[in-house]
């Protein structure tokens, strides 16, 4: 069932007696958010995959900073990527807690405030790639080099300048592309929302 036949139906509820229309919108206002949290499973389960993995990443990347507490050159691009991977486990962390909270006990207003908020987090997630792209492209390649093949290389270094320069320009077109095709199924559930809030008005 799609949002639009989801909003016919909750139209149609107004030309109901008072207590069935009760019962009517109270059954629909369940389906509806079931449809909703189903039409975000890939944010959800995005959000639970970067998780995991930034979890996992952040035991080596957290033993590669202690052990090189004494060496500059490895210890600042490791601080870097550790301080990256927090910033990751919070904005994901932050997207789960928006999504479990939608529910049938909160009010339409509630989950559409939730749904905004989240809509945002997204856009700025994908913004932050502008940063992140270019801060973190030397940091890694500088610690993958010290730690799986024991070489230092140095960030000043004109190779990692150029890197940087570089993964900035792949960044500005990921991020053109991404905002060219935002979450369909997120904008589709706020427009929805919308609706049968004027409606229940």
């Amino acid at each position: 069932m799609e949002f639009e036949e989801l909003t016919n139906i909750w139209r149609s509820a107004d030309e109901e007696l008072k207590d069935s229309m009760k019962i009517n919108k109270e059954l629909l206002k369940q389906v509806s958010m079931n449809k909703i949290k189903s039409g975000l499973y890939d944010i959800k389960w995005d959000a639970i995959l970067e998780i995991v993995i930034s979890l996992a990443f952040l035991d080596f990347i957290w033993d590669f900073t202690w052990a090189h507490t004494t060496q500059t050159a490895s210890l600042i691009p490791g601080l870097i990527i550790l301080g990256a991977t927090i910033t990751t486990l919070v904005f994901d962390g932050y997207k789960l807690y928006l999504l479990y909270g939608i529910g049938t006990s909160r009010k339409v207003v509630e989950t559409q405030k939730r749904l905004a908020h989240l809509q945002y987090v997204e856009q700025l997630d994908v913004n932050l790639l502008l940063l992140f792209m270019p801060l973190l492209a030397a940091p890694f390649v500088i610690v993958g080099a010290k730690a799986f093949i024991g070489i230092q290389l140095y960030i000043w270094n004109p190779y990692m300048i150029y890197l940087t320069i570089g993964s900035f320009g792949i960044a500005i077109i990921l991020v053109f592309i991404l905002k060219m095709f935002p979450n369909k199924k997120l904008k589709e559930a706020i427009a929805f929302l919308q609706e049968i809030r004027e409606e229940d008005n």
